[in-house]
């Protein structure tokens, strides 16, 4: 019988080697890293929420409650999520970027022609008409409140658009149930004889944020609503660009005619009083003169004959048009058939 041959045996590393000593440290490494992982990930949702925030906590989608400023614990993902939203009494501002002209149609305004007009869509766009036809553009900016978290949180991110919509909705028809005058100073002659413009432009504000937060309110009864709600508004108001031109110059022409009726006026006192001082003058009666101061214990002469001796006719000089002596003869003949009254007693 033949003898087995000797299998060959596999030599193991030593303990002190460098490839082992290489693996176990980085085991080690990596053993470390996923316990610092596994805990930072335990508290994820462990955190310090900030007084102008507060927390809604979802567990696997669902509302679970609302935290307000303070430290906050809840399960780490996917377990439950947290949502910061801003606190109950802090005033979030938001520009209104769909009642503006839109970028095309401020480009279409600088190629436009009256050959080559632009397109309605693009001609009305920016532009809301008031109820006596007129045109005007409203730059509005919402300060509004989160009144509802449940009800923020669940519309996500509809909540901005919705509001943006209510916003244009509620300024159509606040535009369209008013004058131009009652939303702006357009024509300045009207302000002193409708008192009820300046009342209701002052109003403006107010009933576009009563307007807004009664259509949100319809929406929370339907049970779709955002959770929020307006606090103030800023309205700028201005006429287009196309119109602005029109009404500087009715504005221009309204004070050139009241500055013309004024100059016309001044020149009629000035004339009147010159035509009195030229016909005066020379009608002053030369024929009857009365004393200057009459006796105590004497009346004065009663005006009989001497009023009727006078001479109608008066020296007038010859630079004197025609119608000017027409006039003085007709003053002279009207002072001569009526003469003044004469006092009974003369002061002494």
């Amino acid at each position: 019988m033949s003898q087995p041959v000797d299998e060959p045996v596999t030599q193991r590393p030593p303990a002190n080697s460098p490839w082992l000593q290489a693996s176990r440290l980085a085991f080690i490494g990596l053993y470390g890293v996923t316990l610092l992982a596994a805990l930072a990930w335990a508290t994820s949702n462990v955190r310090q929420i900030d007084p102008q925030n507060r927390a809604v906590v979802m567990r696997f989608g669902a509302l679970e409650r609302v935290q307000n400023a303070g430290l906050l614990t809840a399960w780490p993902q996917p377990f439950e999520q947290v949502v910061l939203l801003p606190s109950a009494d802090r005033v979030i501002e938001r520009r209104v970027e769909t009642l503006l002209r839109s970028p095309a149609a401020l480009k279409a305004d600088e190629i436009a022609t009256l050959s080559a007009p632009m397109s309605d869509a693009l001609a009305g766009s920016g532009f809301l008409l008031t109820g006596d036809a007129g045109v005007v553009q409203l730059d509005v900016t919402v300060f509004y409140k989160v009144t509802d978290p449940n009800a923020f949180v669940l519309q996500g991110d509809h909540v901005l658009p919705a509001l943006d919509r209510l916003v244009n909705r509620s300024a159509v028809a606040l535009t369209a149930a008013r004058d131009l005058d009652t939303i702006l100073v357009a024509r300045p002659e009207l302000i002193g004889a409708d008192s009820q413009a300046a009342e209701r432009r002052e109003r403006l504000r107010g009933d576009l944020v009563r307007g807004i937060n009664q259509r949100l309110t319809e929406l929370n009864a339907t049970g779709m609503g955002i959770g929020v709600e307006v606090a103030r508004v800023d309205v700028q108001s201005s006429l287009p660009t196309s119109a602005v031109n029109a009404f500087n110059a009715v504005l221009t022409a309204s004070q050139q005619a009241d500055q013309a009726v004024a100059n016309a006026r001044t020149d009629a006192e000035k004339l009147t009083q010159t035509a009195n001082n030229t016909l005066i003058g020379p009608c002053k009666w030369r024929t009857h003169k009365l004393p200057s101061a009459w006796p105590r214990h004497k009346q004065p002469p009663r005006p009989s004959s001497a009023w009727r001796n006078l001479p109608r006719t008066a020296a007038i000089p010859a630079s004197c048009s025609a119608f000017t002596v027409n006039v003085c003869r007709a003053f002279c003949i009207r002072q001569v058939r009526s003469p003044p009254s004469i006092p009974k007693t003369i002061p002494a």
